[in-house]
Parts: structure tokens; sequence; C-alpha cells
């Protein structure tokens, strides 16, 4: 794993909304991590609880196409 990606995900462990909505879609599109949609919406509900735009917008988005 880079270390890039490695930051990113310690940042949204400790809470970092816009990491958080980076690792969302990470997983839920398999890029750079396994692909894990469950996961993805996951960390992109605790973004979109932090007010981060990106994360609401997106799964405002998700739930009207399913």
């Amino acid at each position: 794993m880079s270390k890039e990606r490695t930051q990113t995900i310690k940042s949204a462990e400790n809470g970092d909304p816009a990491a958080q909505f980076n690792v969302g879609m990470m997983y839920y599109y398999g890029s750079g991590l396994e692909l894990n949609a469950d996961k993805g919406v996951e960390w992109m509900r605790k973004a979109a609880s932090k007010g981060n735009f990106d994360a609401k917008f997106f799964l405002k988005a998700i739930s009207i196409k399913h």
C-alpha cells in the first residue's frame, strides 16, 4: 500500500471528513482498496455526518440510482 494511501486511511480513522470521503470512494469503486461498496458507504456516512458536501451528494446520488 502506498504511503499516501496509508496516510489517507489514518486521517480518515482520526475523523478527517475529506479523508473519510476519499476512503469511501476507494472502497466503493475498488480503487486502491478491495472493492467493498458497503464499507464505502459506511465511510461516506461518516464524512457526511461531519458536513462533507461531496459525501452527502454521493449518498443522495446512489440512493436515487437504487
